[in-house]
């Protein structure tokens, strides 16, 4: 999954292109480390303190998961305990 990570993350990535990528992890770690890249990002675009940026990107993870078929949407909430931010996890 090391190359799903990227060293940078581009100041106009999409919101496809960043989360887009979120339905290939399997593991609790190489989801942290996605994680922690995105919201390495978010704290340049959005001049936040990292721990304001992380719950940015949790909650457009949670977001983003409304649009995933549903064995996915339980996964990457699991993975990344990021349930929809309106209605919460997905029930299996």
């Amino acid at each position: 999954m090391k190359h799903l990570i990227p060293k940078v993350i581009r100041a106009d990535a999409t919101y496809e292109e960043l989360l887009g990528p979120l339905v290939h992890f399997r593991s609790k770690k190489s989801a942290a480390a996605y994680l922690e890249a995105l919201t390495i990002a978010r704290v340049a675009t959005a001049h936040a303190s990292f721990e304001k940026a992380k719950k940015l990107v949790l909650a457009d993870i949670g977001y983003w998961t409304g649009y995933l078929p549903k064995e996915q949407a339980i996964r990457v909430q699991k993975l990344f305990c990021s349930p929809h931010p309106i209605f919460g996890y997905t029930e299996e």
